[in-house]
């Protein structure tokens, strides 16, 4: 399975195996990140998210689109490996 993080000018492509999720890399005016995965994700993937202490998942929709405001140590390459390792658990469930 490939693991693989993509730096773009505005957004950042993680993949793990056929899974893909795009992060922004730029809040929006209220200081919102969005996070969009290649498929429909769980409501436990928004927990996964929040148990990560570093971002708290403002809205899940199943088909795939998360917003989060950044918390405490947030930093993007440590969300990227978080993200990852979502993506992971999603893989191996399928």
């Amino acid at each position: 399975m490939e693991k693989k993080v993509d730096y773009k000018e505005h957004n950042i492509h993680v993949i793990c195996g056929d899974l893909l999720a795009i992060v922004q890399k730029k809040p929006n005016r209220k200081g919102l990140h969005g996070i969009t995965f290649s498929q429909p994700v769980p409501i436990k993937v928004a927990d996964w998210l929040n148990q990560s202490g570093i971002v708290n998942v403002q809205s899940w929709k199943k088909n795939g689109i998360l917003t989060f405001y950044k918390e405490g140590m947030f930093c993007m390459d440590k969300f990227t490996e978080v993200v990852m390792d979502v993506l992971d658990k999603q893989w191996n469930e399928k």
